[in-house]
């Protein structure tokens, strides 16, 4: 089967909306974490917890860039991949 490029396309979008909805919604519950782990705390420990999140969110952002930036690069080879063994799926529950 010959992977249509169409339907390449439309895979990597829908995967590039998952990951950004994903990411978008990680942050938004590490941020609703940090608002009530800092209502607890005093003095410096909430600079350090700040600074933990701050890392941790720019680490999430930047794995998701790259996961996209992968995809983007190798979308023949992982799509063509994944429709093939979608086929191979399809076909060996067809037999039984």
């Amino acid at each position: 089967m010959k992977a249509d490029k169409n339907v390449i396309n439309e895979l990597f979008c829908k995967d590039i909306i998952l990951i950004v909805v994903f990411t978008v919604l990680a942050i938004c519950t590490m941020l609703l974490v940090l608002m009530q782990v800092l209502a607890i705390t005093e003095g410096s420990i909430r600079n350090v917890i700040i600074i933990v999140a701050l890392v941790s969110i720019l680490f999430l952002f930047w794995a998701a860039l790259e996961v996209i930036f992968h995809l983007r690069r190798q979308r023949t080879a992982v799509y063509t991949e994944e429709l093939k063994n979608q086929e191979l799926l399809h076909q060996h529950m067809g037999d039984k």
